[in-house]
């Protein structure tokens, strides 16, 4: 077990249920999938504290408690635990199917690129597709992402020294 607080799941309150009988705590639970809502997100180490690392979009998190507007829980990609607005998160409901695989992209209100966008998005957001509708697929979470910013999660970049291209000039 490790005594790292960035991998431990539990805090002063609550700790995962793997964790009775080797680390104590006032509360025991099993945690419950969300999937991130906002386009990026702060962990933080305790609610308003620092950040340790960023969450994208429709990244899974697993979330063990919540209290005063902020959740607590674990990163699923890398096990990272902390702190989230509550709002930043809800219950998994549709299946990731895509991922952005361009630099960056946005959520369009219609399926049209002059209709206000409602959302930017990070390359390799996650997202639940519905259908596609001409050059825009239909996410289910709302709105409208251009079809050749994404593609299917099975994807793989063909060549690693055009994927790092795409970032340079990167912040």
């Amino acid at each position: 077990m490790t005594s790292d607080r960035r991998f431990l799941f539990a805090n002063a309150d609550v700790a995962h249920a793997d964790l009775e009988g080797r680390h104590p705590a006032p509360r025991y639970l099993r945690p419950v999938l969300h999937r991130i809502t906002a386009p990026v997100v702060a962990l933080c180490r305790s609610p308003g504290g620092g950040r340790d690392k960023d969450l994208l979009f429709g990244q899974p998190f697993e979330v063990l408690d919540t209290r005063d507007g902020w959740s607590f829980g674990a990163d699923v990609v890398d096990g990272y635990v902390g702190y989230i607005p509550s709002s930043a998160s809800a219950a998994q409901s549709a299946s990731v199917t895509h991922r952005v695989t361009s630099r960056a992209s946005h959520v369009y209100s219609a399926p049209d690129f002059k209709s206000p966008e409602t959302a930017s998005l990070s390359f390799f957001s996650a997202l639940a597709v519905t259908e596609q509708t001409g050059d825009f697929h239909a996410l289910a979470t709302g709105g409208y992402v251009p079809r050749q910013h994404v593609a299917p999660l099975s994807w793989r970049a063909d060549d690693a020294v055009d994927l790092a291209q795409m970032f340079l000039g990167t912040p």
